[in-house]
């Protein structure tokens, strides 16, 4: 069973071109969870993370920044999930800047966590 948080990758270079949709991805080994989309309209394409454009669209995927990462390692996700992820990154960057979620580029530090007793 193939669920968002599985390892093996969902989209091989054989599927190009991408289709626009909703991912989860991980900005770095050992990083939380984050929304991200492909999005594509009329000037082109362009990857989001966590609701903020990555660069400016670009009318070929071959060259837009961050779209074969994003296709090839990104897990498939409902709209429920995507809101979801998104929600708890924006929560986290308003109330606990210092927790992972606000701060997908850096990798979870267990040995910094504070004990849970």
């Amino acid at each position: 069973m193939k669920t968002p948080y599985s390892t093996a990758t969902q989209h091989s270079p054989a599927d190009w071109p991408p289709v626009p949709g909703l991912f989860l991805t991980k900005l770095i080994k050992g990083g939380p969870w984050c929304a991200a989309a492909i999005r594509k309209d009329a000037r082109g394409w362009w990857v989001e993370i966590n609701g903020h454009a990555q660069a400016e669209p670009d009318p070929d995927p071959n060259t837009a920044k961050g779209l074969h990462k994003l296709w090839q390692w990104g897990r498939d996700c409902t709209q429920a999930d995507y809101d979801h992820h998104l929600a708890v990154f924006q929560w986290a960057i308003k109330h606990a800047p210092d927790e992972a979620e606000a701060n997908p580029s850096k990798a979870v530090d267990l040995k910094n966590l504070p004990p849970i007793f």
